[in-house]
């Protein structure tokens, strides 16, 4: 599950190639919000809110407490 400072990753098989983000926060209602780079263009950083349902598509690393 998304969770504030966790890391979202997913693994695109077709080409070997992946993604990460960086989960922001999350809002009381599961909407959870990421940055991320080079999606837009090299070098760029871009924002996204992402809705609850959409977690189980990815994984999710999370920091040791």
């Amino acid at each position: 599950t998304p969770s504030k400072y966790a890391i979202m990753q997913i693994s695109d098989v077709d080409n070997g190639l992946g993604h990460v983000a960086f989960v922001e926060s999350v809002d009381p209602d599961g909407t959870w919000h990421i940055s991320e780079m080079n999606v837009l263009g090299l070098y760029i950083v871009d924002h996204k809110a992402m809705p609850a349902s959409a977690a189980a598509s990815y994984n999710f690393i999370h920091t040791k407490v």
